[in-house]
């Protein structure tokens, strides 16, 4: 038995007219009847009978009737679901964003033209810190995850794709800290800062375009926290100022001003993911990314 076989059996059942299922399945009605004679002949009954010219199902063709249809339409079911899954059109895709960033914008609108185009996806985005991130790819918890693409970044088990590039700013409150004309060099951040000190989250992973010139402030003048995600508390307050890259969230915080520091390489964001990860949503997120279809 034969999927077209069954198809042609169902048409010619539901129609009860070999010309009829024929017209509908565009094929012709000798070969319809030609393909019901040999699914009968393997089961070995007759599934219709004439009378007077009208055809009918025999007993036994009423009863295969009802199993057919069931499990052509499982079969049909299990088609498409294949077919999705295969194109990515169906699924979860998990995409990772450090807690003190914002969605990069290109980022942003390949989500969205992805969820467009494939609306019964499922899209999760989720907040995380620096090493958290690593940890989630690594066990594969993650798809996906957009961060700070530092120079020397290990590229052996991730893979990385650049999204856009952003100076380096120190955050503080508006009515803390004046600077002339909206920037200054790096090697004034200490000078500026005078006793606010500067928070971060960690130190031994804290970018070594900042790590750079924490020297000229002072160790003793910098303030680890515990969390990433408390940053904003303290620079909204005035009890600190931070090193930051233009997409971090204290960007659009109402009451703090962002001072681009010259003199420092620029900031690199960028999507990144294991190798091995074979989500065709991940793949099909990086395609929009690079101009959709």
């Amino acid at each position: 038995m034969t999927t077209t076989q069954l198809q042609y059996f169902l048409a010619a059942a539901r129609t009860l007219s070999f010309t009829a299922a024929a017209e509908e399945l565009y094929t012709t009605q000798p070969t319809l009847s030609r393909q019901v004679a040999l699914l009968e002949e393997e089961l070995g009954v007759r599934l219709f009978r004439r009378d007077n010219n009208i055809l009918n199902l025999t007993d036994v063709g009423r009863a295969f009737y009802r199993r057919a249809e069931r499990l052509y339409e499982d079969y049909q079911s299990m088609v498409e679901e294949a077919r999705d899954l295969a194109s990515g059109v169906k699924g979860k895709l998990r995409i990772g964003l450090l807690e003190d960033q914002n969605p990069d914008p290109k980022l942003s609108q390949a989500i969205h033209s992805l969820v467009l185009k494939k609306p019964n996806a499922a899209v999760d985005i989720l907040r995380c810190g620096y090493m958290e991130m690593i940890d989630h790819l690594s066990q594969g918890h993650y798809d996906v995850c957009q961060t700070t693409v530092y120079p020397g970044m290990p590229e052996g088990e991730f893979q990385i794709h650049p999204l856009s590039t952003t100076s380096t700013y120190l955050a503080v409150r508006r009515d803390c800290v004046q600077v002339e004309g909206g920037s200054l060099p790096a090697e004034d951040v200490a000078r500026v800062l005078g006793d606010m000190p500067l928070v971060v989250a960690d130190r031994s992973t804290y970018p070594d375009f900042v790590r750079g010139f924490l020297p000229a402030v002072t160790l003793g003048n910098v303030r680890t926290v515990s969390a990433t995600s408390s940053i904003p508390l303290y620079v909204a307050t005035g009890l600190a100022a931070a090193c930051v890259n233009g997409g971090n969230i204290l960007s659009s915080q109402p009451g703090v001003q962002m001072i681009e520091i010259t003199g420092v390489p620029p900031v690199t964001q960028g999507l990144i993911w294991r190798r091995t990860n074979a989500n065709p949503l991940r793949a099909a997120l990086l395609a929009e990314l690079e101009g959709g279809d």
